[in-house]
């Protein structure tokens, strides 16, 4: 018979047999030697796997970070603009021009597409404007405060 143990309440050791789930408890005795559960014993610290590395860690924890320093400052412009260098690029490399007229299509096309980028960056800029910056009387404020006092 495999015995398994159960985590949660260890009081109880399920047994299998036969395909049927049957439960012995315990004595008495064993179960008052058991401490009690509480929400502070319950919880244990996890033991660090070998493969930790502290220096790894704080590495990750920095790569994470700039993850969402980039999440919060890329817009839907600079997308754009990086979409539309890399089809320009493939097509100008990929496709045959038969006659002159097609470079100025494509130049235009181009064109077109860079005047969307600064459509996008104008709405950008009027929907989230920049803070504004602190005025030479606040500054030399915020600096008196700072000195400490003799």
């Amino acid at each position: 018979s495999n015995r398994l143990r159960c985590l949660k309440c260890p009081s109880v050791s399920p047994q299998l047999s036969l395909g049927l789930l049957r439960t012995s408890k315990m004595s008495s005795a064993a179960s008052s030697k058991m401490p009690s559960a509480t929400p502070s014993t319950t919880t244990k610290r996890r033991k660090k796997s070998i493969f930790y590395n502290q220096n790894m860690a704080e590495k990750m924890k920095e790569a994470s970070d700039c993850r969402k320093e980039f999440l919060e400052t890329v817009t839907i412009s600079d997308m754009w603009l990086v979409g539309t260098i890399i089809v320009f690029s493939v097509l100008g490399n990929t496709y045959r021009f038969n006659n002159h007229s097609e470079v100025y299509f494509g130049a235009f096309l181009f064109c077109c597409s860079f005047g969307v980028y600064l459509l996008f960056k104008e709405r950008e800029r009027r929907l989230s404007p920049p803070p504004e910056k602190p005025s030479k009387k606040f500054a030399a404020a915020k600096a008196f405060e700072a000195e400490p006092a003799e």
